[in-house]
């Protein structure tokens, strides 16, 4: 019973900061804030984290590991072809306003540690290597394109995606970044013309 209560207390604190990332960011959050909004008191913050930065790390570290499950479903469905799986990537609707969980925390200067940048840094890399595997099988399969360029077209999708989130918080609009991908869907679209054209003149 003990046990069980001091895990009830430790997933309160990190579901309160989970919130509070999202809501006010990393350096605005106190633990006095996480200690209110869960209902924890001081001794149990302390028995599970070592401060602000561990607790902040752990909450991320489960936001990429979300993210990353979330993202898998898709590019893991071997009925789609690489092309339709970016597309489902790309054409997955988003509210730009609440921001990506984990780009919206990069430019805060606190991000420059490496510790706390560590969970972003795996989520992106893991986002530009399977947008990059997929290009490379689709110029495989003849599908785009040999020339295409394939890494700096994954960094175009997936910039096409942050940066839209950019946008929707700065126009205030929510839609933004789901025109930004709109507009990354019909490069690739392009692309895959491209590489039709190509086969049919040969």
């Amino acid at each position: 019973m003990v046990n069980a209560m001091k895990s009830d207390k430790r997933t309160a604190i990190l579901q309160a900061a989970k919130q509070l990332l999202l809501e006010v960011g990393y350096e605005s959050m106190s633990p006095r804030m996480v200690l209110d909004r869960s209902n924890a008191g001081q001794g149990s913050f302390y028995h599970h984290f070592a401060g602000k930065k561990h607790l902040a790390k752990t909450v991320l570290e489960e936001i990429a590991n979300e993210m990353i499950a979330d993202l898998s479903s898709t590019f893991e469905n071997d009925r789609l072809t690489p092309l339709e799986k970016l597309d489902h990537y790309l054409a997955k609707p988003r509210n730009g306003q609440q921001g990506c969980k984990l780009g919206r925390l990069a430019n805060e200067k606190a991000f420059d540690d490496d510790e706390l940048r560590q969970p972003l840094r795996r989520y992106f890399s893991f986002v530009l290597a399977l947008v990059n595997k997929e290009l490379e099988q689709a110029v495989e399969q003849g599908l785009m394109p040999a020339d295409t360029p394939v890494d700096a077209l994954a960094h175009l999708l997936v910039s096409a995606v942050q940066g839209g989130y950019v946008l929707s918080k700065s126009l205030a609009d929510k839609a933004s970044v789901n025109v930004a991908t709109s507009g990354a869907r019909t490069l690739l679209k392009a692309y895959q013309t491209d590489a039709s054209q190509k086969a049919a003149i040969t």
